[in-house]
């Protein structure tokens, strides 16, 4: 992180409260590393003003950072970093008429995000210092903690205060210089890159990179040592002194990642088709946007249009008699085969919906079946029961329903072959009635069947609550 030039040369036009926003975030950027090749953010930083034991009120900074992730996405599960470059700068020794002697404990602290979990955090190297004057130079370790806890050992983030309401949650990243290690002004600090590691868990969200709270002291002649707190700031930088200043939730994001989940299937729609192709299906699952290929057993599907992030379109290749695995492949996986991928390619008959889908248990019912290669219908089945089939051809059967109970599959028979049964072949002999609440929202009452308005597949989303109907139901 560095300071804005023109940002700190402004700030020392205003009094002490410049001095020390020059003195604190200028030290502060100096133990935190800062890669050349990134644009930098901008991010203000909120300070309190303490001198003799008091306080004088609040003012603010504008700073840079230039912190990079590994990549646009990452993998549920897989490990990703957030790093940064050696950054070189001098100390300044003075500003607004104060002389600065010194700064030292210099600390940066970073939350970890949400949805990730820590792995490591590596220095590339030990912070170089370089007396005034082209002077001898100097090594100490950049101190990198891992605060699991608010009262992990080292771990030094200020909890929430009624007085500034700074907060940094654990667990955080605490980045600094050596605790007592003294750099005096005028001298010139390199300090080195940082590599944090994370691993991504939480699929579909997305990882930032932040920082929520920074510390320094700064030893000025006439003063002594001086400690700065600063937190994110979103408003305009005033001018002189002020009571309060608001804070800023959440921080501004200094890199990120977008963690994406495992492709999965759950539903295949129409399960089976012709052997030449050319059925449309829908894909049901979880984390299928941005899909870059479905295959039919190996073979490409076509058409392939995205929906939602957890439902596409597909058009079936040819294939040969038999059952396959529709699978998904997306930038960061690929759907692993599971019972409910599967999709039939037969030259028998195949059912793709039944109209009406309920009737009285006494059977008597009209009903239509629609799908592919009914035309050689000899048989249509209500579960276990026989239908009377009175009229069909090669993409619809009308049929008579037999007397039956509960909820059962249609299927058809022709040339000793038998459609595959599927969510869409449904029937039920269950008394009971619909009702339609003012809001679109379908009921059912007693024991008549409803799949949801997902069709048959699982919902995007949990429910989280029932609406009453306009009379009351």
């Amino acid at each position: 992180m560095r300071a804005f030039r023109s940002t700190a040369t402004r700030l020392a036009t205003v009094g002490t409260a410049a001095l020390l926003g020059t003195v604190g975030i200028g030290a502060s950027s100096l133990a935190t590393a800062t890669p050349a090749s990134a644009a930098p953010t901008a991010q203000e930083f909120a300070f309190n003003v303490v001198l003799f034991g008091g306080s004088l009120g609040y003012s603010a900074v504008s700073i840079g950072s230039d912190w990079a992730a590994s990549g646009a996405t990452v993998k549920q599960g897989s490990n990703f970093t957030f790093t940064s470059q050696p950054s070189t700068a001098p100390i300044p020794t003075a500003s607004s008429g104060f002389s600065l002697v010194s700064i030292q404990d210099n600390e940066n602290y970073y939350p970890i995000p949400a949805g990730t979990t820590y792995v490591s955090a590596v220095a590339a190297g030990p912070i170089s210092y370089t007396l005034p004057n082209g002077g001898a130079t100097s090594t100490s370790p950049l101190v990198v903690t891992y605060c699991a806890t608010t009262a992990s050992p080292g771990c030094t983030a200020t909890p929430t205060s009624t007085k500034f309401l700074g907060n940094t949650p654990a667990p955080y990243l605490q980045v600094g210089t050596t605790p007592g290690v003294v750099f005096a002004a005028g001298g010139s600090l390199t300090t080195p890159g940082v590599t944090v590691t994370l691993a991504a868990q939480t699929g579909g969200t997305t990882a930032n990179w932040t920082q929520s709270e920074f510390k320094t002291t700064s030893t000025l002649t006439g003063l002594g040592k001086v400690n700065v707190v600063g937190y994110p700031y979103g408003g305009a930088i005033p001018t002189t002194l002020v009571p309060s200043l608001a804070l800023l939730s959440p921080p501004p994001t200094l890199a990120s990642i977008i963690v994406a989940g495992s492709a999965s299937v759950a539903s295949v729609l129409p399960n089976s088709g012709p052997l030449a192709g050319g059925t449309q299906v829908k894909v049901v699952g979880t984390f299928l946007d941005n899909p870059i290929a479905v295959t039919f057993g190996g073979l490409p599907a076509t058409n392939v249009t995205p929906l939602t992030s957890n439902s596409l379109l597909a058009t079936s290749p040819p294939g040969l008699t038999g059952t396959v695995d529709v699978r998904v492949t997306t930038a960061t996986s690929l759907s692993p085969v599971t019972p409910a991928d599967t999709f039939k390619y037969t030259s028998g008959p195949i059912v793709t919906g039944v109209s009406p889908n309920t009737g009285p248990p006494a059977g008597g019912t009209s009903v239509t079946i629609t799908g592919q290669q009914l035309s050689g219908a000899t048989a249509v089945f209500f579960g276990s029961a026989t239908g009377t089939i009175t009229a069909k051809s090669a993409s619809s059967i009308t049929a008579t329903t037999p007397a039956g109970s509960g909820v059962v599959d249609v299927t058809v028979t022709a040339a000793g072959k038998t459609s595959t049964i599927s969510q869409q072949d449904r029937f039920s002999f269950q008394t009971g009635y619909f009702l339609g609440a003012s809001d679109g929202g379908v009921f059912a009452y007693d024991n008549a069947p409803f799949n949801g308005s997902a069709g048959g597949g699982p919902l995007n989303m949990p429910v989280v609550g029932i609406a009453s109907t306009s009379d009351g139901g």
